[in-house]
């Protein structure tokens, strides 16, 4: 993983804002894996967003306190993006 982008509920709600409009461009999310144990969770999925980009892996981790969700860290391989942006470069 090379890339990372973390939000909890004490940043800004423009991080909020981002993760909806990531979801609402998102073609295709597959769950790989799924752990849960006490208030934590761990979600590893494959995630299509739309073409030219590719298939990323996505790794997100959330913390749950009074019920809420107050953590969430996501890391995406970025190896898609980066091979998209150099193709892009060299077309320029």
């Amino acid at each position: 993983m090379n890339f990372a982008w973390t939000w909890s509920g004490a940043m800004s709600p423009g991080g909020a804002e981002a993760l909806v409009k990531f979801a609402e461009m998102t073609k295709e999310a597959r769950i790989v894996d799924l752990v849960v144990e006490g208030n934590r969770a761990a979600l590893l999925y494959d995630c299509e967003p739309p073409h030219p980009v590719g298939k990323l892996k996505i790794a997100s981790f959330f913390s749950r306190r009074e019920g809420k969700i107050r953590v969430y860290e996501t890391l995406f391989d970025a190896t898609e993006l980066r091979k998209l942006q150099a193709r892009q470069r060299a077309g320029q």
